[in-house]
């Protein structure tokens, strides 16, 4: 991943941090792979750790 793109993903995952909705558990993404689709942007994989309803 280049260095602007991830820096970009990490600038809008700190900003989402603050929006957890009250009793629930924050969602926890560990990113295996990232990559770009044209026409779509960034995507990311990866396996949730904790989270949800």
């Amino acid at each position: 991943m280049k260095g602007a793109v991830f820096e970009a993903l990490r600038e809008h995952l700190r900003q989402l941090t603050g929006r957890a909705h009250p009793g629930h558990q924050s969602f926890r993404l560990a990113i295996d792979r990232a990559f770009t689709v044209k026409g779509a942007g960034l995507v990311v994989t990866g396996t949730a750790l904790s989270g949800g309803r």
